[in-house]
């Protein structure tokens, strides 16, 4: 379920690169070439989405498991709609999961390097690969040291909003 992200982009390369599965299956059915997405801004995009997936759809799962199927059966039973079971009854309950689910997603593409440097068009720019060329390539470490300092003040944001959710569920337990 939860894979090295250089095996991850590997097998993103070889499933939607040139000349990969999804090009040979469509050229053997006679359909045309497949543009890829793979050096393209799409291409880390769609390797994060696929890398943070498996996490989210667990923390998500474990949210929903801890609703009682009784509250959403007295909703129903009083002709209220999926929607507004779902607006009333699913939503406030999962709150803490969906802010943890955020934070853990928003921390995760802030600290990714190696999938949107593989992945990614020949200078990625996600703050990973960005602080580290502005670093190197262009010898300004003053404006790489800024950029780090942002990036830090913007996870640290998602960082509180996970800690505040930890001592809740604690204070709840209690």
């Amino acid at each position: 379920m939860f894979v090295p992200s250089i095996i991850l982009a590997y097998a993103l390369i070889r499933t939607i690169g040139p000349n990969g599965t999804v090009d040979l299956l469509l050229n053997s059915v006679g359909l045309p070439k497949l543009r890829t997405p793979y050096l393209t801004p799409w291409g880390p995009v769609i390797g994060l989405v696929w890398d943070n997936l498996p996490l989210t759809v667990l923390m998500l799962t474990a949210g929903l498991s801890s609703i009682s199927n009784s509250a959403v059966e007295a909703a129903r039973d009083v002709g209220a709609r999926p929607f507004r079971v779902f607006i009333s009854i699913i939503l406030p309950r999962m709150g803490n999961s969906l802010l943890v689910t955020a934070s853990f997603a928003v921390l995760g593409i802030f600290s990714a390097f190696t999938l949107p440097y593989v992945l990614g068009s020949a200078s990625p720019e996600m703050m990973g690969p960005f602080m580290q060329r502005t670093f190197a390539d262009m010898n300004d470490p003053l404006d790489a040291m800024t950029q780090a300092v942002i990036t830090f003040g913007f996870c640290l944001v998602f960082g509180i909003f996970y800690i505040r959710s930890i001592a809740r569920n604690r204070e709840a337990q209690l």
